[in-house]
């Protein structure tokens, strides 16, 4: 009974922040979008110093866990990955990741799924990209397992978590 209450509040947790998030990028039209996209990413994002624009991502096979908007998503797409697979808790960040990118639908799969509960097979992903996630779940740990568990031995994690102490205090 106790494990079903958690249950019961991990998912309207989580549907409340899918619902929220959909909102604020709902809120963005195509043209704002695009321009946030393609300048956000490569200069804000937590990228590790050797993933620039030119060369990292070509041929790779990458997951943006919580993907939002699906600004990453178009990033790791214009930048050449072979694949890439998003998943968000939102209906409206799925929808909204899909419609935005399908001009490269045919390299693309979007899910309507946790970072907690993650569809995808071990060893899954050259890169597995997660930010501003974490810190929104119930259960941080359990999400950074997941992301690891779908990582490629040698493969680059990249995780961000805003907040006092960030990863810290997750």
């Amino acid at each position: 009974m106790k494990g079903e209450n958690r249950m019961d509040r991990d998912t309207e947790i989580a549907l409340e922040t899918g619902e929220l998030y959909a909102f604020i990028w709902d809120q963005f039209d195509k043209s704002q979008w695009e321009q946030f996209s393609d300048d956000h990413f490569f200069r804000w994002s937590p990228l590790p110093a050797d993933m620039g624009e030119n060369n990292s991502f070509k041929g790779k096979v990458c997951l943006d866990a919580g993907c939002g908007s699906g600004r990453a998503v178009r990033s790791m797409l214009l930048a050449g990955a072979a694949k890439v697979c998003a998943n968000d808790v939102g209906e409206g960040c799925v929808r909204n990741t899909r419609e935005r990118n399908r001009d490269h639908s045919e390299r693309l799969e979007v899910r309507l799924a946790s970072v907690l509960d993650l569809p995808y097979a071990d060893a899954t992903f050259d890169l597995v990209h997660c930010d501003g996630v974490l810190h929104h779940t119930t259960n941080p740990q359990k999400g950074f397992s997941e992301l690891v568990r779908v990582l490629n031995p040698g493969g680059k994690i990249v995780i961000a978590v805003y907040g006092r102490g960030g990863l810290m205090n997750l």
